[in-house]
């Protein structure tokens, strides 16, 4: 089973005193470890209103079209 990650600041100011990008991926990368998994790969969107649906972010596309058709 593929495991992917998508992280996402809308600003520098919530990188820096927010969720930073870095202490997202550790969360996820310590979940998938925790349960026996491996991320394959962590997709990183920066500076991208969370308002914006995931499909017409630029990172978030790209994760939409890295996953199988749904019930495949």
């Amino acid at each position: 089973m593929a495991v992917y990650g998508y992280i996402r600041v809308s600003t520098d100011r919530q990188a820096e005193d927010g969720e930073s990008l870095g202490t997202q991926q550790r969360i996820i990368e310590g979940y998938a470890m925790m349960n026996a998994l491996k991320s394959d790969k962590i997709f990183i969107e920066h500076g991208v209103s969370g308002s914006r649906p995931v499909g017409e972010r630029p990172e978030g596309a790209r994760l939409l079209s890295t996953l199988p058709p749904s019930g495949a």
